[in-house]
Parts: structure tokens; sequence; C-alpha cells
């Protein structure tokens, strides 16, 4: 029994995000949500007095990402996929630089203020980038799955 017209979703698939009958945004639009959660994430933690990223920062950084791979057109699923830790490295280096009020004057000023700071992040950027791959990955697959596979030729 086939799937009538009705069942079948209307969104081309490179234009699809996650859900199927739900057109995907473009690439720099899941960017963008990625780093606007990101930032709010930093805003929080630098109006609540803190020298120091938290767990909102954390959370709301986690959440863009996840976020933008779920909403993201098919096409640009490798941009989100490669995002987590690009996007991880210029958020804490600029909230550092901001947060701290100091800028970087020497090699070793650089080395303890901005890699420091990433490096103890580490594992929130794997937690983050675990997750999008995870989900871009079950997408690829899905859509894979879905696409009629050409007959096979013998030549």
């Amino acid at each position: 029994m086939g799937v009538s017209q009705h069942g079948r979703s209307r969104v081309p698939a490179q234009y699809r995000s996650v859900l199927p009958t739900v057109p995907g945004l473009p690439m720099g639009a899941a960017v963008l949500i990625a780093a606007a959660c990101t930032f709010l994430g930093f805003l929080i933690d630098a109006n609540g007095g803190s020298a120091d990223l938290t767990g909102t920062f954390a959370a709301l950084y986690i959440a863009g990402c996840v976020l933008a791979v779920l909403t993201v057109r098919y096409r640009g699923l490798f941009t989100t996929l490669v995002l987590p830790p690009l996007l991880l490295s210029v958020a804490v280096s600029l909230a550092y630089q901001q947060l701290t009020g100091r800028p970087a004057t020497s090699i070793k000023d650089i080395l303890l203020n901005l890699a420091v700071p990433l490096v103890e992040r580490s594992p929130i950027m794997m937690a983050a980038t675990a997750l999008v791959l995870l989900i871009g990955g079950a997408r690829i697959v899905r859509q894979r799955r879905s696409e009629p596979s050409a007959p096979a030729t013998v030549s």
C-alpha cells in the first residue's frame, strides 16, 4: 500500500528541517540562532556580576547548537555540524576579554587568559558536538532512507 499524496511532505527534501513537513531555516539563520543563544548566556552571566561563565552560559550554548541543527535546512546541515567548536572558541575568547576587562598584550597573556578558559570548557564543547553530531547523523540516515534508490545497472 503506497503513501497517498496527502501523507507526503510538500517540502522538498533539501529544504526540510528535522520535521519533514516543516521547511528548514537557511544556514545563516540557524547559525544566528546558535550565536544568539550563546550571547544570551554570556549576557546573563555578565549581568549577574560573575567574572566567570556559569552553567547558564553552557546550557544556552548547548541549546542553541541543538536548536540550530534541528531547524536548519538539510542543505545547511554540515555548517551546523561543525558549529559547536567554532562558536565556543569565539564566544569564550570574547567573553573573557569582556569579563576580565584586560586586553591581552603578550603571548603569555593570550595563552593564560584565553586558552585556559577554552580548555576548561572542552567538556561542554564535546557534549554539544556529540549531541549535534547524533542529531545530524540521524537526519542524514533518515534522508538517505527516504530517497528513492536508483536501480543498479550491470554493464
